[in-house]
């Protein structure tokens, strides 16, 4: 049997590639060949079929996760105040949106069950004629300085709505809280 080395040798020189990168070629080359059907898999949905789904079909089950963050009226380390429409206002997205998860965070926990915080939408994008407010999400922090929940009053968000943040009743002296509401917004075009 002929000694195949010098052929090899010469085919790196000829094409500089090496023996890894020579087998991903050759798979590339047969999945370029392979028929045009399979499965795949997008944000953990699997779509089998013939050829490769229409954009629609994926962007149905695409989605960007994003945090909407809120900080109360109190300066750096004084002591949050309870209050309706705390810190920044916020827009929803062009679509409706699904909202995840509440974050409740203090530098300084409150004690006790002393920080409840509360994110809600709007019946409008406009603070003027905004009449009604629906709660999307209440969590109350207490002896510890971080807490999150899944539970959601109100999970469907519409699209285009003020979004706001209430402090209710505190006991205790928080300081340096931060409350982000995660949602998740559908792509569009």
């Amino acid at each position: 049997m002929p000694d195949r080395r010098p052929l090899i040798d010469e085919e790196r020189r000829r094409w500089g590639l090496t023996a890894t990168m020579r087998a991903q070629k050759r798979r590339l080359e047969r999945l370029e060949r392979a028929p045009k059907t399979g499965e795949i898999t997008v944000n953990r949905v699997s779509v089998i079929g013939a050829g490769v789904p229409s954009y629609p079909t994926l962007a149905a089950n695409l989605f960007s996760l994003v945090n909407y963050v809120f900080a109360p009226d109190a300066a750096p380390a004084a002591v949050v105040v309870a209050g309706d429409q705390q810190g920044m206002i916020h827009h929803s997205g062009p679509a409706a949106e699904t909202a995840t998860r509440l974050y409740v965070d203090a530098e300084t926990a409150p004690g006790a069950s002393g920080l409840p915080a509360t994110v809600q939408y709007a019946d409008t994008d406009d603070l003027v004629t905004a009449v009604t407010w629906t709660t999307i999400a209440t969590l109350t922090l207490s002896s510890e300085k971080s807490a999150f929940t899944d539970t959601m009053s109100n999970a469907a968000i519409p699209a285009n709505r003020l979004l706001r943040l209430n402090i209710g009743t505190i006991v205790g002296s928080p300081k340096d809280v931060t409350v982000t509401l995660r949602v998740k917004r559908p792509l569009s075009s």
